[in-house]
């Protein structure tokens, strides 16, 4: 901790950071964690979550979407990755691609 985040505005912080729980599959609360699975209306395939906690055998994870919000989401382990999910020839998650076949509007 900074002496600014210490409760008794030391100069020199004594206060020790909070120690992180372990949860399943070694993470901790707020680990950034990507989702592998299959989109639903709550979270999408490539998506990046963070660990807010653990119920029964699953990691919850919050998703954050533009349009509607957070949503918390209980998730089993073999659908969540620290690394990104690949993506098929090369693209990446949030790159801008361009249509260049005919026209799908005849």
């Amino acid at each position: 901790l900074k002496p600014t985040d210490c409760p008794d505005r030391a100069k020199t912080c004594k206060c020790k950071a909070p120690e992180r729980k372990t949860l399943l599959g070694g993470y901790q609360m707020g680990d950034a964690l990507f989702f592998t699975g299959a989109d639903s209306q709550d979270h999408r395939y490539g998506q990046t979550g963070e660990v807010v906690g653990a119920e029964d055998e699953l990691l919850v994870v919050a998703f954050t979407d533009e349009n509607q919000g957070r949503h918390d989401v209980p998730c089993p382990l073999n659908v969540l990755s620290r690394e990104a999910p690949a993506m098929p020839y090369g693209f990446a998650f949030g790159q801008a691609v361009y249509f260049v076949g005919d026209s799908i509007l005849d």
